[in-house]
Formats: structure tokens, sequence, C-alpha cells
């Protein structure tokens, strides 16, 4: 049968998260609040008419489909028609994302989802699985389990279903081996490498799935999942100001990954630049919530986006294993990977065949993977300079 993330809830596991903690009794801020309605022409909370030039309103049958579900089923704020702050649209280059229709005010709930409908991928949470484990649990416990299939049919209608999809950045996992040496990054080869050989021994030893299945569950996975750290059951975390567990990040860190319905529709920006946060509120209580949260005034019509990852503090190669692109605000933690690597790995640091300029210039021809791999190696030769 399906896993629902409430389960996982109701077994007393600690769960630290990268994303704060509260309760819905503590504040007026802990909840979603509906916001008003204003005619047009402005007015009301928020001023003026949302600037419609920076996004178009998404109104595909998969995304209308999956706000009526969520919305039939308790969820809050994901309708701007019924008091939500928040809307699926596209950039003006076409990418997918999450925006404010209303101004928002810092430290204010956007919208929430119940935990119910976070699908958990794992069948048991004491399990330390990978990522390409928790693909083929993606695999049978939903995408191909005859009742969850139809159960869950709207939350899995609205993610990527093949590689024509426009919105998708392919992870690594599709990389070539040609294509992983031109990285010139050991540590990240080593890593995909790795992935890679555990996709064909999966596959290899299940008949039910095939590695080209097994392939694009692990790339939804990885790049679509929430990464949900798990303490130790004895340990007793100190806590920041907002509540927020302050990690300790390492090799051996547990991680519990959910697939969250809509808010994996938020797009990626480095902690410094997000502008939201994604928040669990009551975890404690059966009913629990998933929701976004902002980390700072936001006036309407900007896309509204989180650091990804499991800290919020990825470098620029460990968002490219993961998500597929190589972003361009992470210079510092880069520059702080580097610094550990070459003290710590020597071996391992990158031997250049190329400049930053070199790899710039090729980047005005380049396309597709190959622009990806050449904007990861000027990256990170800005972070050794910088």
């Amino acid at each position: 049968m399906a896993m629902m993330f409430k389960l996982l809830l109701l077994l007393q596991l600690e769960i630290i998260t990268c994303f704060p903690l509260s309760s819905s009794k503590s504040s007026k801020k802990n909840r979603f609040q509906p916001k008003k309605l204003r005619p047009p022409g402005g007015g009301g909370f928020g001023g003026g008419p949302v600037d419609k030039t920076t996004y178009t309103r998404d109104e595909s049958p998969e995304i209308l489909g999956l706000v009526d579900f969520l919305s039939s089923h308790q969820s809050l704020g994901l309708d701007p028609s019924n008091g939500g702050a928040i809307e699926v649209g596209f950039s003006e280059e076409g990418r997918r994302g999450l925006y404010c229709t209303t101004s928002l005010k810092k430290n204010e709930i956007i919208c929430q989802i119940p935990s119910d409908y976070g699908l958990a991928l794992t069948e048991d949470p004491n399990d330390d699985l990978t990522i390409v484990q928790a693909a083929a649990n993606f695999l049978r416990l939903y995408q191909k389990h005859p009742e969850a299939s139809q159960q869950w049919k709207p939350i899995l209608d609205a993610l990527p279903q093949s590689l024509k999809d426009s919105q998708v950045s392919l992870t690594p996992d599709y990389y070539t081996d040609e294509e992983l040496e031109l990285l010139e990054f050991p540590p990240l080869i080593q890593q995909i490498k790795k992935r890679q050989k555990e996709l064909n021994n999966l596959a290899n030893e299940h008949d039910d799935l095939s590695l080209e299945e097994l392939q694009f569950a692990t790339h939804l996975v990885s790049s679509r999942s929430v990464a949900i750290p798990l303490s130790d059951i004895s340990s007793d975390p100190a806590l920041d100001e907002e509540g927020r567990p302050l990690l300790k990040a390492g090799k051996n860190l547990k991680v519990l990954r959910v697939l969250i319905p809509f808010l994996d529709l938020a797009n990626h920006a480095s902690l410094k630049n997000a502008n939201c946060e994604f928040h669990l509120i009551d975890p404690e209580q059966d009913e629990a919530w998933f929701s976004l949260r902002t980390t700072r005034k936001i006036p309407a019509g900007r896309e509204l986006c989180v650091a990804y990852g499991t800290t919020g503090i990825e470098s620029s190669s460990d968002i490219l294993r993961d998500y597929g692109f190589c972003p361009t605000d992470h210079g510092p933690v880069d520059k702080l990977m580097l610094k550990k690597l070459k003290e710590q790995e020597p071996a391992a640091y990158p031997k250049w065949t190329t400049t930053s300029e070199e790899d710039n210039f090729m980047l005005q021809e380049a396309e597709g993977r190959l622009a990806t791999i050449l904007n990861l190696r000027a990256s990170l030769k800005f972070a050794e300079i910088e």
C-alpha cells in the first residue's frame, strides 16, 4: 500500500529538518492567513496590480488538476481566487516556477499542504536509502502500483513524464563517460560513476524495473524530493532563533526523502538570495503541515525561490549532481568547499586543462550538457581566485 508521510511522523523518530519547525498555536505567523481579494487596478493588501510581465500563469491541465486535488483535501493558499497568494507560472524564458500574486511580508506562511499528501519514499524510516533505492521505491509504491497510481494520479501527473519534458534538467546520471571526464572535477566524477553503477546493478537484479525507467525515476527523486535529515534519537539539537535545528553536515547524515506536491515546483536560489523556505508545522501532531514561508518582504509578481539541498548550503558541484544544473550564486560555498578539498584530499583536487576565460569563450557556442559542464568548471575556477 502507498506510504504517506504521516505514517512516519507517528513513528517516534526525532526529525531534524533543514527547514524550521513551529506550532500552529504559537503565532498567527505560523499558519496560513487568507488574503482579501483585490479589485482590478490595485488597492487592498499589497498595493498595485501584479506585474504580469514577469511571468505567465500556468493553466495546463496537470497543474490545474493538482491544485484542485490538493485544495479539495484541506491544502490552503494554492488558489488566488480563494484567498491564496501563490500560483504556478512560466518565466519569460519558459521556466516553470511559483509566483506570488500579492505583496508578502517577512515570515509569512504562504501556503500549507497536509503531511498526508507528502509521498514518502521509504517503507521503513530506519532504512538509510540511497537516491537510487528511493527511486525504486517511488516506482513500486506509487507509479507502478495499481491502486496507488490512481489514488495519487493528480500528484504523479504533475511530475515530468519523460526526457522530452521541456522542464527537465537532466541529472548527470545520463552523462556519458566522455562528458564525465569533461567535468575535470574528480569528487563529482566519482560520485556520479558510483550512482550510475548502482543504477545498472539494481536494474539487472530486478526484472520488474528497467534501466530506462529506473534512471528517469532517479532523476525525478534526486531533483524533486525533499531530503529531511534524521537526527540520532538520543540527541538534543540546538536551535537557532527561528527554531531551526543547527545541523552538522557530514557523510553519515541519514535523510528521509519525501515528494511534496506543489512545493516541489519552487525553483532554486542560494541561501543568501532565496526569499522563501520550506517549513514544517506541528510535526508532533497527527495533522502536520508542509508549508512555504517567506524569509523577507516580497513584492507582488516575484518568483518564490528556496535553497535546494539538505542543508541549504550546497556547492555548485552538489547542485549539479542532484538537480542537473549549475547555479550562478554559490561562489562563497564553492570557495570553502575547494579549500577543504585541497587541505583534506589534495589528490582529488582538480587539475584543470583550461582557464576560466577559455571556458567562458567556449560557453558562447555551447548548448545542453556541454554548457552545464563548462558553467561548473568556470564557476569553480572563479571561486578559486575570488
